[in-house]
């Protein structure tokens, strides 16, 4: 993943494919391309998404690279059991049926 930094934020983050139209061109992706775009490889962290959360924090630059996250040893904050969410089901609404004597079928 790369992230667009300007100004010391983060103006976009993503693949290079989905930020930039027209980066089947060469020389996209080469150094010196990334430098005048401002774009920076996004360090990765390993983390488990279903029981811990990154820790933002303002962009660091380390050459080509940024950081998004609290450095170590707290990149990641475990979330309390109470929190975790769990997938939602949906439940359709009832159906009702309608049977002849509802229908006044007595009276035809």
């Amino acid at each position: 993943m790369y992230a667009i930094i300007r100004d010391g934020r983060v103006y976009n983050t993503g693949t290079l494919e989905s930020m930039f139209i027209s980066n089947v061109f060469p020389p996209s992706g080469t150094p010196e391309w990334l430098e005048a775009h401002n774009v920076y490889e996004v360090a990765d962290v390993a983390y488990d998404p279903q029981t811990e959360v990154l820790v933002a924090c303002e962009p660091i630059i380390n050459g080509r690279t940024v950081t998004l996250h609290q450095p170590a040893p707290k990149p990641v904050v475990t979330i309390p059991v109470e929190t975790i969410v769990m997938d939602t089901i949906s439940i359709p609404d009832p159906v009702y049926v309608l049977g002849a004597d509802s229908l006044g079928a007595d009276s035809i």
